[in-house]
Formats: C-alpha cells, structure tokens, sequence
C-alpha cells in the first residue's frame, strides 16, 4: 500500500474537482488500476469523499500549496505554511499539555508540525477541529510521535517554509507529485 501526496499551486485555473480527479489518475496510473471518472462530495462531518468506495483522499491547502492525499485506505493531510502567529497563545489554547511542554522547551520552533500532525490525525478520523483537538498529543516531552491511537503520523518533507503530515492506518511509502 502507498500513499500518493499531489501537490500544486493553490492559484492554478482548475478547480479542486478537476486536481482530485488529476492525483486518481495518477495514483490509479501508477497502481496499475483503471482510472476511474470520481465525483467528489462531502461526508454529513464535511469531509471530502470520492463515489469511489475503494479510494480515500484528504486535501489540504495553506500558503501557496493545494494537496491531495489518495489512497487505498483511509488517509489524513495537511499542509501548513510556517508564518508568524501568536503561537504560544494558540498552543495553551487548542493544544494538549504535553504539546505545550514539547513546545516551550523547544521555543515554539516545531508550532507548525505539531499543528499539522494534529490536525492530520483529526482529517484521517473524519472529526474535524472540536473541542477535542486538546485531548489527544502528538508530541510529547521528547519531541512528535509515530502514533496515535493505532494511526501512523508522517512528516513529508517538501519546501522550506511549510509542514506536511499525512495520517494512515499504516505506515506506508508515500510518493509525492509536484505539481508547482
């Protein structure tokens, strides 16, 4: 099982239907399996979702970036630009105490892959941002974690400036598509 991460400017002419059906191209291309023509609608929580029952994708924007995560299995994405925020404050506010240890001992350096990674996790179980986004961590004392609750958490490293998490049921090779 792989993960394919499309990515690509989040200003382009297309709109997000036409990049979801362009990353199932390439990922049902790169599978071997037949490209299938997907409709894209949302779940009852707001999560994105394709007609095809066999393939899951999760699509974040932030900056520049647009991406799309498709996939096998359930999946999770998100892309967060690093700019300036008040990111001591939103961490007391939103994160779990032992995120808030993580962070002050590290300056608050790390605030945007934490968030990512949260909210990774949040996208692969379908939730969404709650009241809950404190109660789980993704990082502890001795800095991010691999795992939450049975999930696997990985870092794509991809351009300076911005943090990329993809959550999954597994940990998995993930292929990136560069599309800028």
């Amino acid at each position: 099982m792989s993960i394919l991460l499309w990515i690509c400017r989040q200003k382009e002419e297309t709109s997000a239907e036409e990049r979801v059906q362009q990353a199932v191209e390439a990922f049902c291309s790169n599978q071997g399996k037949p490209v299938p023509q997907v409709r894209l609608f949302h779940d009852s929580r707001g999560k994105p979702c394709l007609n095809e029952k066999n393939l899951h994708i999760s699509v974040s924007h932030s900056g520049e970036l647009w991406g799309c995560a498709v996939s096998l299995c359930p999946v999770g994405l998100d892309i967060q630009e690093e700019r300036k925020q008040e990111t001591c404050r939103i961490a007391r506010r939103f994160f779990h105490p032992a995120e808030c240890a993580y962070l002050e001992q590290t300056e608050f350096r790390p605030f945007f892959a934490v968030w990512a990674a949260k909210e990774s996790y949040v996208k692969y179980t379908g939730e969404g941002i709650t009241d809950g986004f404190g109660a789980f961590f993704v990082a502890d004392r001795n800095g991010m974690v691999s795992g939450i609750n049975g999930a696997f958490l990985q870092a794509v490293p991809f351009r300076l400036g911005y943090q990329i998490y993809i959550c999954s049921p597994m940990s998995a090779p993930v292929w990136v598509q560069d599309c800028t």
